[in-house]
């Protein structure tokens, strides 16, 4: 029997960046730029790719904030865009306990899966350092 490859353009950045973007596109932005536009487009669809890369960064910012249980860093640096990355990570995702503001992942499976994006997209970065 055959094996075929599945092609995940939603939860596999390279297949994203290898089917969907095009050559034409890797001359508007970098690899790693869009790597945040593919985190974006996970949790928000603005149609706007300056826009997916902006919000992209400040998603992945506060993704790793949630993991990490630093959140008072965004909380002081960036207070509303941290309070809206969490209206696009979703309230059904995130648990908040009797915090005001400090969260973590409803559940373990979503917290999995934004460890792989984190990963995927550090994995970009560390190529970019290394070119």
């Amino acid at each position: 029997m055959k094996e075929t490859n599945i092609i995940d353009c939603v939860e596999n950045f390279e297949n994203y960046y290898k089917y969907i973007i095009g050559e034409e596109n890797q001359k508007i932005h970098t690899k790693e730029e869009f790597g945040y536009i593919w985190l974006c487009g996970l949790f928000a669809t603005f149609y706007d790719d300056d826009m997916d890369l902006k919000w992209g960064k400040l998603l992945y910012e506060t993704i790793i904030a949630i993991i990490e249980r630093n959140q008072d860093i965004l909380l002081n640096q960036k207070y509303e865009e941290y309070l809206l990355c969490l209206n696009l990570i979703g309230e059904e995702n995130l648990e908040w306990g009797t915090s005001i503001r400090f969260c973590w992942f409803e559940n373990d499976e979503f917290e999995r899966k934004c460890k792989n994006y984190i990963k995927q997209i550090k994995e970009i970065e560390k190529e970019n350092k290394n070119e």
